[in-house]
């Protein structure tokens, strides 16, 4: 099925061979169809070629994932403001602790981006 075809099944009436390609317009005019022509009509194009495109539907968009490897970059930077404290209140223990939960934080989210 060409795009033509498409216009002649939703727009019958758009179909005309007064104009150049057989179909009104362009198909960046149709909203089903303006991927297929993005730059709209224009002398230097070949409409005929443009209009018997094939038409293709249009795959549904892929779900975004969420991505785990923030919550680990923003665990990581917690950690990281943890340990100013740790420094300013002179606790090394907890100091300590900080930058080794904030580095295995910083290596799950590599491995994780690295899986994904």
């Amino acid at each position: 099925m060409t795009i033509r075809d498409k216009v002649r099944e939703l727009y019958p009436k758009a179909l005309d061979s007064q104009w150049e390609g057989g179909v009104a317009g362009c198909p960046s005019d149709y909203p089903e169809l303006e991927h297929y022509c993005p730059h709209g009509c224009r002398p230097d194009y070949d409409c005929e070629a443009c209009w018997s495109q094939e038409y293709r539907e249009e795959p549904e968009p892929k779900q975004k994932k969420f991505d785990v490897s923030v919550v680990f970059i923003v665990l990581a930077v917690l950690e990281a403001l943890w340990s100013i404290i740790a420094v300013v209140h002179g606790d090394s223990e907890r100091l300590r602790f900080c930058c080794v939960m904030g580095l295995l934080y910083v290596i799950a989210a590599g491995v994780w981006r690295d899986r994904t």
